[in-house]
């Protein structure tokens, strides 16, 4: 489903966001970014 999810993001040029706790999905994004004592940070 994630698949099916960014081929179709890619294919209509927009953007996607996931919100997960599951490590596994992190090689399906562009870009990720951490949610840590309240500050959203890219590390």
């Amino acid at each position: 489903v994630v698949e099916m999810i960014k081929n179709q993001v890619s294919s209509e040029k927009t953007i996607g966001i996931m919100v997960t706790h599951d490590e596994r999905l992190f090689d399906y994004a562009d870009k990720i970014f951490y949610l840590n004592d309240g500050q959203l940070r890219t590390e």
